[in-house]
């Protein structure tokens, strides 16, 4: 963070939502845990998480869209898909606890493949994985 940038409870004071970044502990996991803090208590919303290994700045820049249409009053729910994050495709929404140790629900954002899959079913390696619980 750049000096002076609140972060914590100071950037909930200011923004009504903050965020960050947990790298993974185990070395071999590909996961980071990217998530929000402070719309159940300010928006009566579940917070986003993001867990694809993509650069920081990215996951702040798609949390913020969602978090920007909350605070206007959108709510979005599990098995939502969501147009207007991404550029060309959808994202899809869901349900989940933040980690195995850490009894907090939130809505796992679910990023499409380079073709746009969203399923399940379609989706393979990194991105089908992202439907899995994250260890810790």
């Amino acid at each position: 963070m750049e000096a002076g940038t609140p972060h914590g409870e100071d950037a909930l004071t200011s923004y009504g939502w903050y965020s960050h970044f947990v790298l993974p502990e185990n070395g071999g996991q590909q996961w980071v845990n990217y998530h929000t803090h402070g719309l159940p208590e300010l928006y009566g919303h579940l917070d986003f998480q993001l867990v694809l290994p993509i650069d920081r700045i990215t996951l702040h820049a798609l949390a913020t869209k969602l978090v920007k249409r909350v605070q206007k009053g959108e709510r979005f729910a599990p098995s939502m898909r969501v147009s207007g994050i991404l550029d060309n495709h959808d994202i899809l929404l869901a349900k989940t606890m933040e980690t195995r140790s850490i009894d907090r629900p939130v809505l796992r954002v679910i990023l499409p493949d380079k073709d746009g899959n969203l399923d399940k079913v379609h989706l393979r390696g990194i991105f089908a994985a992202q439907f899995q619980e994250l260890p810790n």
